[in-house]
């Protein structure tokens, strides 16, 4: 059984098959495990991988769980842990690299990140000083979302301070509307969304070198 979780997500996957060649890896079975699991998303990673497929001869299946959190930890410390893993969270990158659980990136594969990669997105991936990942993609999050035409009728204009905000959220509030709904539903992991809230807030009233020292654990 694989005692370990290879970590090198899709980009990074890509330059392997780049490096290593497709006669190298003709016949190579692959399996792939993320969150995204509807048809659309799914359905959407799994056409991309049969392009890389049908390049280097691999055969690649993406699967993917809306308690994909749970059932990594379980395929993980059970030993049938999928090739490659995709993670929505940095922080359960360095858990599972701390556990043993991931493999480093290659020397070369490494490499070719940071060149290709800005230091930053790369320490995403990075625990400890060794690379186990790389970011897939990013996310436009902490978006607020309300409907023009309600705020037209009752009256309220639309914020453009932090202050701005608070005064109309207890404007709604007196006037007996609930002025925020979050969704935040993921399953087992439900609430893990609205830390993007948490995150987004820190840094903007805190900053970068206090937004760092929280992550780190070196601030209360």
């Amino acid at each position: 059984m694989r005692k370990h979780v290879w970590l090198v997500l899709i980009l990074a996957f890509a330059l392997i098959a780049a490096a290593c060649g497709g006669d190298d890896l003709e016949g190579t079975s692959v399996t792939v495990f993320g969150p995204e699991s509807s048809e659309e998303e799914a359905g959407a990673l799994q056409d991309a991988l049969d392009i890389l497929a049908e390049r280097t001869g691999i055969d690649i299946v993406y699967t993917g769980a809306r308690d994909f959190s749970d059932q990594i930890n379980a395929q993980a410390v059970g030993g049938n842990p999928p090739d490659i893993a995709v993670f929505p969270q940095p922080g359960k990158i360095a858990d599972f690299a701390r556990q043993g659980l991931l493999v480093a990136l290659p020397e070369d594969i490494e490499d070719a990140t940071t060149d290709n990669w800005p230091a930053a997105w790369n320490a995403f991936g990075i625990v400890d000083g060794t690379q186990y990942a790389i970011p897939t993609k990013t996310d436009l999050k902490s978006l607020v979302w309300y409907l023009p035409a309600s705020f037209e009728a009752k009256g309220y204009a639309v914020p453009n301070t932090w202050d701005e905000l608070k005064a109309l959220s207890n404007e709604m509030i007196a006037n007996g509307a609930t002025p925020w709904r979050f969704g935040i539903e993921s399953g087992p992991a439900t609430g893990w969304t609205f830390t993007d809230w948490v995150e987004d807030l820190m840094l903007r009233f805190h900053g970068a070198d206090v937004y760092d020292q929280w992550v780190d654990h070196t601030i209360n």
